[in-house]
């Protein structure tokens, strides 16, 4: 493939979802229901991330109504896992209680739902100062949830250090380091 769609000879496709409150959220419900109207069986992760955490809840909690959006979308059989969610502490486009809280959620409804669970999870850089706790804060939210897999998560943006992976790994879940790994800054 070039990159702009599925693969030659491909009958099946997946596409990450969107964040109920943004603005594209609209278009990204396109992939839930499997775009019946195309020769194409086509997936969808469906989730809140880190970033759009705001849109889902506050430092009180989650929105039942926004939650529930999230819920019918996730519970679509086009849907095969939960996120991209998480916790981002280094943009901190949404608070960093409000992030804990929309990702608890996520959790919640991956181990409700039975999907597996596509995680964000990035500290602080370090040119910002110390870091703040965010895969400490994840692996207290996952231990909150016995009945979640490990070998259902998928860390696919992790950027802390060897201590963080290794208390990762020690959770079971799959770690994906991303292109930001070979970055010397990122812009």
């Amino acid at each position: 493939s070039d990159g702009a769609g599925p693969a030659r000879g491909s009958q099946e496709a997946a596409t990450a979802g969107s964040s109920p409150g943004d603005p594209s959220f609209r278009a990204s419900r396109f992939p839930v229901g499997g775009a019946a109207s195309i020769p194409l069986r086509v997936y969808a992760t469906v989730g809140v991330h880190p970033h759009d955490a705001k849109t889902i809840a506050d430092d009180h909690g989650v929105n039942p109504a926004r939650l529930a959006e999230l819920r019918a979308l996730a519970d679509d059989p086009h849907c095969v896992s939960l996120g991209e969610c998480g916790l981002d502490y280094d943009r901190m486009f949404s608070p960093m209680a409000t992030q804990q809280h929309a990702f608890e959620a996520q959790v919640a409804l991956a181990v409700e739902l039975g999907r597996p669970l596509f995680v964000h999870l990035r500290e602080r850089d370090a040119d910002k100062g110390e870091p703040l706790g965010a895969v400490e804060h994840a692996a207290a939210i996952f231990s909150r949830h016995p009945a979640l897999d490990p070998a259902k998560v998928c860390v696919h943006c992790f950027t802390g250090d060897s201590a963080d992976l290794e208390r990762l790994r020690k959770l079971g879940l799959a770690i994906g380091l991303t292109g930001y790994v070979g970055m010397a800054k990122r812009a």
